[in-house]
């Protein structure tokens, strides 16, 4: 509540909308929580596993939101960097949808190189067998 009273020191002029005063009413009956030190994700699945996504809908799009914001600066040109390397490579020759999949496997790529390519392999021909069993 400390926020809202600085933002109205510093916006005088400024009023809170309708969806914002469901949010600050939200905010004044969230249940106590099990811990004063929870990260995002952890209060978001403490949301979910005791079901008050529906009581709590605004708090549960703002956290959501907040996990997928990039934690630096760098992360995010990161990512740009790594799309022109990309786009540069293999130009217009490919779908926007493989796109999106490279750029992911060339960001995350200490996570790719864990991948077995065995596994993936055999999963894929599973899936795309042609053959019929008698």
């Amino acid at each position: 509540m400390l926020q809202l009273q600085l933002f109205r020191k510093d916006f005088p002029h400024c009023r809170i909308s309708l969806p914002d005063r469901r949010f600050v009413q939200e905010l004044k009956n969230f249940p106590d929580l099990p811990s004063k030190s929870m990260t995002l994700l952890e209060l978001l699945t403490f949301i979910h596993e005791k079901e008050l996504a529906e009581i709590y809908p605004n708090q549960r799009t703002a956290l959501r939101i907040g996990l997928t914001l990039p934690v630096t600066l760098a992360e995010a040109e990161r990512s740009f960097s790594k799309l022109k390397l990309i786009k540069t490579y293999l130009r217009s020759t490919m779908s926007q949808e493989r796109l999106s999949g490279l750029a992911i496997i060339s960001i995350n790529h200490t996570v790719a190189q864990q991948i077995s390519y065995d596994d993936v392999i055999d999963d894929f021909a599973s899936k795309k067998a042609r053959k019929v069993k008698f």
